[in-house]
């Protein structure tokens, strides 16, 4: 499995960013697709540090592991149709959601 947890203890300042390093530690494992990681982290509400209004990669990975996690339930391609279908759909926690438009977009590539 990716990115084991370690049962080491960190330094205040490393666990004042825990919420953001668990972040890239879900990106990381969308890339390896490995939805359990993703689905954990959504799992309870997140301080992400320094996140901002307008800022959409929370929403885009939350998009994202809706669309694969549909797409693997109902045995079908992510296409277009899909990915819009995920984002009227499947809305993303108030706490990962900082987006000023909530219009469907098309699907980013950075997660394939």
């Amino acid at each position: 499995m990716l990115l084991h947890r370690s049962k080491l203890s960190v330094p205040d300042f490393v666990q004042n960013r825990l919420d953001t390093i668990q972040l890239i530690r879900a990106q990381a494992a969308m890339e390896c697709d490995e939805l359990a990681i993703v689905e954990e982290f959504f799992a309870k509400p997140r301080d992400i540090a320094n996140m901002r209004e307008q800022e959409v990669s929370l929403s885009e990975l939350w998009f994202e592991y809706q669309a694969r996690r549909i797409a693997a339930k109902e045995k079908r391609p992510i296409d277009d149709d899909l990915f819009t279908r995920v984002q009227v759909e499947c809305t993303p926690p108030l706490w990962a959601d900082f987006r000023v438009y909530t219009t469907p977009t098309k699907r980013k590539v950075q997660f394939e």
